[in-house]
């Protein structure tokens, strides 16, 4: 949920596009809508964020990585969790001190899976934080431990080993995605389709089609029977939203409104909770 700068706002005002829309369709699949509008949504809207991550990627020396990680994603991940437990404490009138110590020590176990986990939306952030550390230290360096990796997170699906600490398993299953974003920015292949609106058009038809034909599969995100129909639909649901975003693109750059969004993505994603 990388915020852009200035210098980079007109060149990629549609990932401002693609964040506000990904970031709507979150909130909207927390509401009480159909199970098919909902399997829809999970097809692709957390993977999509997984993507742009990936897409935004910008390789610094470790040091500078370690910075960049802990004042993007590790003190907003703490702040917020802290932030959260106190709203959920006045809220709910529940000063008990040992009921707060167990929300707060659910920050360090990362998921949901721990029943004192303050907001279940939360798993993204260290989720994130694990596909980063995976992407720097492991696999940017040595590619071939894609492999490897692919096969726990394949075996996690499997098994149904589910929400496990630090959401380990549903962080390797986003690595995918956040490869994908990393390899299409490193092939320029959002430049090579920018101003191509036929190319545009007929991928986001077919995309769109067949998004809406897994949804009738149920929620192919994670727990369904097979990796490569939850991998493969959530790369096509991306594509969807890419490919609208570039469409709308020039249109859309009046609406200052959309940069603000994209801009407080992360804000919106932590608290939405409570607006529900």
């Amino acid at each position: 949920m990388t915020v852009l700068n200035e210098k980079n706002r007109d060149r990629y005002f549609w990932l401002d596009i693609a964040k506000s829309i990904g970031i709507f369709l979150i909130v909207l699949s927390h509401l009480s809508i159909s199970k098919y509008t909902a399997d829809f949504l999970w097809t692709f809207h957390v993977p999509l964020f997984f993507f742009i991550s990936g897409y935004l990627f910008k390789f610094n020396p470790d040091e500078s990585f370690l910075n960049r990680l802990k004042s993007r994603l590790i003190v907003p991940y703490v702040s917020i969790y802290l932030i959260n437990v106190l709203l959920v404490v006045f809220i709910k009138a529940d000063f008990d001190v040992n009921t707060t110590l167990s929300m707060i020590f659910g920050m360090f176990w990362g998921t949901h899976s721990y029943p004192h986990f303050v907001n279940a939306a939360l798993w993204f952030l260290p989720g994130l934080i694990t596909v980063e550390l995976i992407y720097f230290y492991l696999i940017r360096k040595l590619a071939w431990l894609y492999v490897p990796l692919l096969m726990v997170s394949v075996s996690f699906y499997a098994l149904g080993y589910l929400n496990l600490f630090f959401s380990i398993d549903l962080a390797l299953l986003g690595l995918n995605y956040y490869l994908a974003g990393v390899l299409v920015r490193k092939f320029k292949v959002i430049d090579r389709v920018t101003n191509n609106n036929a190319i545009l058009l007929v991928l986001f038809i077919v995309t769109t089609i067949s998004t809406l034909k897994f949804a009738e599969m149920g929620n192919v995100w994670y727990g369904g029977k097979f990796y490569l129909t939850s991998l493969t639909g959530g790369i096509v649901g991306i594509a969807m939203i890419v490919s609208l975003s570039l469409l709308l693109e020039n249109y859309l750059k009046v609406f200052t409104w959309i940069s603000f969004v994209s801009g407080n993505t992360l804000f919106i994603f932590c608290f939405h909770k409570f607006s529900n």
